[in-house]
This record gives C-alpha cells, structure tokens and sequence, in this order.
C-alpha cells in the first residue's frame, strides 16, 4: 500500500475522483466540505492508502492544526495535532477496492503523522462501522448515544412513528399558522446564520460550536446544489424563526446546525421544522436515514427531544483518539495548565480529547 496526501484546494479533482469511490460518499469526507474549515493554522487534508495499481482502498479525510496558532503555546511551537472535521469520520473503505489491511493503513498513517511532528490524532466515528476501516491502535470511547430516523418508515407510515406528545405540537403548530420548507436564497441563509449564532449564546455554547466567516460563505454556496439544504420554519406573519441546515450523502443525510427563536418555541415552530425536514427528504429521494446526532450529555434534554422522531432510532456512537507522542502530549497538557493558571482562569477542564484543548 503506498500513502497518498491529498490538500482540499490544490487536490480537489483528486480527492473528489475518490470521494466518488468510497461506499458511503458521506458529505463529512468530501473535499468541499473539508475546505469549510480552512482557517490560520487549519489544513483540510486527506490521507489515500492506494494498491499497487493506484487504485484507492481507503480515504481518510481530516484537519491538520498547527498547534503554534493556540495562545498558550511557547514561541517557535512546531507541534501539529490532527483532527476529524465536524461531524463523523474514519477512513472510508472504497467500492470495487480489494482487501484493505487497516492496521497497515494506520501504520502508513502514523508514519506520516510522526514526519510532520503531530502530537495525536482525535476522530468522532461513523456511525456506520460497516463503510470504514476498523480503527487499529486507536482507542475508542462511547460516547452520547445518537438519533437515527428511518426515512422508508416515514415513506410508508407518515408521523405514525414519531412519539405521541410530538405529533400533538406538530398539530397545534399546524392550527398556529406555522409554515415550513426548503428556502435555499440568499436572505434565508443570512436568517438562518443570525439565529444560529444567537442560538450557541443563549446556549452557552464553547468554541468548537463557532465557525468562521468563510465556513459560513463556503456553506452558503453549497446550497445550490452542493450537498447542503436549508429548511426555515416561520410564524403565522410569515417571519422566520427557526432555520436548519442538513447535509446530504448516498444513502442518508445529516442533520447539521440549526437555530431557533425564543417565539419558536412557543409556537412549536422547530418541531414542525423538522417534521417538514424528514418530509421532504421521504418524498424527494431514495435516503434511507435522517441523523439527528446526539445530546450534550447522555439522556439530556436535547437528546430527549430528538428521540421524540424516533423513539426506536438509538445508535451508539464512539469517538477515538490516538497519542502519537506521550511526552509532547503530556508536555501540552502541563503548558496548558500553566497557562490557564499565570492567568487566574481555573484549572483547564477539556470536554473531550485532547486534554490541552
């Protein structure tokens, strides 16, 4: 097997010949996607394990972090760490490929790694463990539980699958005079970005949840048909209160960001939104599956309310680091605690690996 890297703007013909290829075409790996998170110090990259013939067996998309972009890092910071780009990820196996050897892939993998002077690698995992590479020498963790909603259930049987409770506010938001659908113009999205963002402040939401502007001017052009839609929900006056965006793939779609109003609630608006969503997506394709993705924290409010669309559509959902180099890694972690300390901020609590971010 012979490594190949791929950079989301200089390769993107290549990379997109191989997303091609891959069995899920998951949005999550295609370059364009990738390239939302160009940013100082962020490199969308993809790592392709090729066999003799160049033919790709796996495609392992990811961000590459100069670690010298992170206040807290001494001058002259060389170190980098890798991550996957928000959402799920792993190295996607690829249709008429031959038998791929993953832990020589991952060998490949790290030796690269180890040339570019990368500390660890952090990867939230696909659901689908069937379309990527067993992660050899990664260690895992479950995670939050994820929502999964059956789309050929929704074909065949409407609402009838979603909790009681749920289609009585999808009734009394109907009676309200909400409305909701695909709206993918300009003004929508520039709605949808205002309410997303106050939405992550009224949430209290960390930086992971923040996204730059060319993130949202690269998204916004996938709207037109790019593998993105946004769905608005709006009150009885026509004004939008909730707008959602989803990504598309193959065989499912991706629930990704969304935002509401404090009116939406009241109205129900969102509920209806989403309702719409797995709607549309019954009636205007061949999808199998809708993604809600998960809570904040096992069984919380959050993922209490996505299983109201599918009370029997829980998946487990695994998220997997691998350390590179223990000293530097163990290194970071004391510098940032350091840091934190010199400036009376409290001891550094990580949400989830690495420890120093």
């Amino acid at each position: 097997m012979t490594l190949r890297l791929l950079h989301a703007g200089r390769d993107r013909d290549r990379w997109l010949d191989v997303w091609k290829r891959t069995l899920a075409q998951d949005p999550f790996a295609h370059p364009d996607y990738c390239e939302l998170f160009t940013a100082p110090g962020v490199t969308p990259l993809c790592a392709v394990g090729e066999d003799d013939r160049g033919e790709p067996q796996a495609v392992f998309p990811f961000l590459l972090r100069e670690l010298s972009a992170l206040p807290w890092t001494p001058a002259g910071e060389t170190r980098r760490d890798i991550a996957v780009a928000a959402g799920y990820g792993g190295a996607y196996g690829c249709e008429g490929a031959g038998p791929c050897d993953p832990e020589a892939f991952w060998r490949d993998v790290e030796e690269w790694a180890r040339t570019q002077d990368v500390v660890c690698a952090d990867a939230r995992v696909s659901l689908y463990r069937d379309e990527i590479l067993p992660l050899s020498g990664w260690q895992e963790l479950q995670s939050c539980d994820n929502i999964v909603v059956d789309l050929d259930e929704v074909r065949a049987h409407g609402h009838a699958g979603f909790r009681p409770s749920l289609r009585k506010k999808l009734r009394q938001a109907a009676r309200a005079g909400v409305t909701a659908g695909p709206d993918d113009s300009a003004a929508a999205f520039d709605v949808f970005q205002d309410l997303y963002v106050r939405t992550m402040g009224r949430r209290g939401a960390i930086d992971y949840y923040y996204f730059t502007p060319h993130f949202f001017e690269g998204l916004r052009a996938q709207l037109a048909g790019g593998f993105a839609r946004l769905f608005v929900g709006r009150g009885p006056d026509g004004a939008p209160h909730c707008a959602e965006v989803v990504l598309l793939g193959r065989h499912r779609v991706y629930d990704f960001l969304a935002g509401s109003d404090e009116v939406a609630r009241g109205l129900h608006a969102h509920a209806l939104l989403r309702a719409t969503v797995c709607d549309w997506l019954a009636g205007h394709g061949e999808w199998g599956e809708l993604v809600l993705g998960g809570g904040n924290a096992p069984d919380d409010e959050l993922f209490r309310y996505k299983q109201r669309f599918a009370p029997l559509g829980r998946r487990p959902y695994h998220v997997a680091s691998r350390i590179y180099d223990p000293g530097g890694y163990a290194e970071l972690v004391r510098l940032r605690g350091a840091y934190q300390e010199s400036r009376g901020l409290g001891p550094h609590v990580a949400r989830r690996f690495p420890a120093y971010r």
